[in-house]
């Protein structure tokens, strides 16, 4: 846990992204299985912050294997339609 503590989590909770310009628009995401916990909040209060686009994704950390089918259609949704917020 020390170790998790000190190389991990300290280090991610405490990065402040750079405010520049992109040259392409930026999705973030999330699994909706982690709502309301650490990453999962980061990721919505990054998107907020720099007006970036957030999606919600089936499943948690790993929704991918969890729940292919449905990931793949969000995934499909999230990058088909080029808008900048696809919250869902």
């Amino acid at each position: 846990m020390a170790l998790f503590l000190a190389h991990v989590l300290v280090p991610f909770t405490s990065y402040v992204p750079h405010a520049a310009p992109r040259s392409a628009p930026l999705t973030l995401a999330a699994g909706a299985d982690s709502r309301g916990q650490l990453l999962h909040r980061t990721a919505a209060f990054l998107a907020e912050r720099d007006g970036s686009g957030f999606a919600e994704f089936p499943g948690g950390h790993i929704g991918a294997v969890q729940h292919p089918e449905a990931f793949a259609d969000r995934l499909v949704e999230a990058l088909g339609a080029g808008r900048t917020d696809v919250q869902g």
